[in-house]
């Protein structure tokens, strides 16, 4: 569908397109040279209140107005309409013409000693872009899949620039190639009327500029404001937009960081969520996330509706909830986001010890997980000259595991949020995180209590501690030097698969129930002796671990986990932790929500961890 309107963009907007210019033409006998400065190209462009759209320029002669270049237009340099300095010359008059839908002119440069440098530049081809400014005095608009497309069908070129680079194809000096430049749009008055600016805007329009030109939800209430006092026309809406954004722009240093470029209704929904992490989980807010600590649900849920275009401004509370709940997915993701983080922040808070002593990977899928081994011996072979170098066999380590999945659903009631309630949401998220990370630290338990305490059962047909793995005190001991001194040594001689070569494996945790967590701690304690022989040489290299789900009088070395993996456990890729999922509520008029946890775990090794039963 297409239809016509006049006067776009604004009246008084000069439109510019850069070409290529070569020297080809050039006559050094008046410093003239003839441009080809306009083949209709279509350019993308940009607009506050639409958005994106493809623009064509109409090149028929009936389509453009060539008065003001013909009476000898002036030729500018880099599109600098503001100083006379920046004319460099003018287009000869009557060379202005539409052929073969192309633009062409003679333009002549003057011979004064600053332009001197520039007609040199020209003439030697290093200055090859050109630039026509334009006002649109009518257009024609192609709705469709997509970008909009306007054809302009009436414009009037008013100015030929040089410019450093080049960007719209078509239009050069006498040449058959050229590439076309940015886009760039300058004020300057203009008599013309214009039927469509005057008419009022929207707020849905308002809105949308706000958006666009990156401004804040202050300055959409405060153009909001006035256009209920006085209907805004598109003009003055777009001086409005242009006068803040101008004035925010200004307030911003320059520092030469490139920053990613990111959209305002993403960054004040960040900042929302920052705000909404904060007050359930009583952390400082950020400086983004500080304008909406005091902001209420309610109020949060009209903010993102305005923000993308609807009026919800005389609706209640509970009109503006259920709507943010039905009509866009932003105000459930907003929860979501907030809530997955304070989700987190319990579940890891509230993590087994065990944790620590395991080596954490992530899987693909809920296949078996399995470790492989190098036999062979894990030392390298001399190669001699000329020499075969000899194949080491990466073998299934024989231990298995996969991830299973666990989760819970609960909902969040549209009274809480119309009543500001988070703790009806924090609450839940609370437990949740708790009853996450007690599902993990049952699994890892059962790992080491198994069996009667010596662990599970291995591919070898035996737990993992025992006596063949040579991991296992003969007879139980309280923790003592000489207790942790037979330990370590254990570990220390642990033989590779190859049966011969010490792994040197070395403890770095000692791992204990509730009953053994002071006696731990002494003997872990950095102290002073009195003497060499009261030293204590564990003091620095032990870190003591306690987990309440362990036998009251057994305690554990472990070697690290980076190096000497007993305990390994895996999440789903990308969803470490439990994750949090919503969708509108159906049992319950609000939202609900879903934890879920894809989580497995397992040995795979037992020569990096040392048992003993205690005493």
């Amino acid at each position: 569908m297409s239809h016509i309107a006049t006067s776009r963009p604004p009246v008084g907007t000069i439109v510019t397109r850069a070409a290529i210019l070569q020297p080809s033409s050039f006559n050094e006998a008046d410093n003239s040279c003839e441009v080809i400065w306009t083949t209709g190209a279509t350019v993308r462009r940009y607009d506050w209140i639409e958005g994106e759209y493809d623009e064509t320029l109409a090149t028929g002669p009936e389509n453009v107005r060539l008065e003001r270049l013909n009476g000898g237009g002036p030729v500018l340099a880099n599109q600098d309409r503001s100083d006379l300095g920046s004319v460099v010359g003018s287009i000869v008059p009557g060379t202005a013409r539409m052929q073969n839908g192309s633009g062409i002119a003679r333009v002549r440069f003057a011979s004064t000693a600053d332009v001197a440098d520039i007609v040199a530049k020209v003439r030697d081809g290093h200055i090859r872009s050109v630039s026509a400014g334009y006002i649109i005095h009518a257009y024609q608009v192609q709705e469709g899949e997509g970008r909009r497309a306007i054809t302009v069908i009436d414009w009037e070129p008013i100015e030929i620039s040089l410019v450093p680079v080049a960007a719209d194809q078509g239009s050069f000096i006498r040449s058959e190639e050229s590439v076309m430049s940015q886009t760039n749009r300058n004020n300057a008055s203009t008599d013309q009327s214009d039927t469509n600016t005057a008419q009022p805007v929207t707020v849905r329009s308002i809105m949308t500029a706000v958006r666009n030109a990156g401004l804040d939800i202050a300055a959409a209430d405060e153009l909001i404001n006035a256009h209920e006092r006085s209907a805004l026309t598109r003009d003055t809406l777009m001086g409005e937009i242009g006068r803040r954004f101008a004035a925010r722009d200004a307030q911003v240093p320059t520092n030469g960081r490139v920053a990613p470029m990111q959209s305002p209704l993403t960054d004040h929904l960040r900042a929302m969520e920052d705000a909404i992490y904060c007050r359930m989980s009583g952390t400082a807010p950020t400086e983004r996330a500080r304008e909406f600590m005091g902001a209420s649900m309610p109020h949060l849920a009209r903010g993102l509706l305005e923000m993308r275009g609807e009026n919800v401004r005389w609706q209640s509370d509970a009109q503006v909830i259920e709507r943010a709940l039905h009509t866009t997915s932003d105000f459930p993701q907003l929860l979501t986001a907030a809530g997955n983080r304070y989700l987190l922040d319990t579940f890891e808070t509230a993590a087994s010890a065990i944790k620590q002593v395991a080596r954490e990977r992530t899987a693909n899928d809920f296949r078996d997980i399995t470790n492989l081994k190098l036999s062979g011996g894990p030392a390298l072979d001399k190669v001699n000259e000329h020499g075969e170098v000899k194949s080491g066999t990466f073998t299934d380590g024989g231990e298995v595991y996969r991830l299973a999945t666990f989760a819970k659903i609960f909902g969040i009631s549209r009274q809480a949020l119309i009543n500001d309630d988070l703790g009806a949401f924090s609450d839940p998220l609370r437990l949740m995180g708790r009853a996450a990370a007690e599902t993990e630290a049952t699994e890892l338990t059962a790992l080491l209590t198994a069996n009667s305490g010596n662990g599970v059962t291995l591919a070898d047909g035996n737990p993992l501690y025992h006596t063949s793995h040579g991991n296992k005190a003969a007879s139980g001991a309280a923790i003592a030097l000489a207790s942790l001194a037979t330990g370590r040594k254990a570990m220390r001689d642990q033989k590779d698969l190859d049966g011969k070569t010490p792994i040197n494996s070395v403890p770095k945790f000692l791992l204990v129930g509730t009953d053994q967590e002071t006696l731990a701690e002494q003997y872990i304690a950095t102290l002073t002796p009195a003497s060499a022989d009261q030293a204590n040489p564990f003091a620095t290299k032990l870190t003591p671990l306690v987990d309440p789900r362990l036998p009251s009088l057994a305690w554990r070395l472990f070697a690290d986990p980076a190096l000497m993996p007993v305990i390994e456990y895996a999440y789903l890729t990308a969803s470490r932790g439990p994750q949090l999922e919503s969708r509108a509520g159906w049992n319950v008029l609000g939202t609900e929500f879903r934890v879920v946890l894809d989580f497995g775990c397992g040995v795979v090794d037992h020569r990096g961890t040392y048992l003993n039963p205690g005493a």
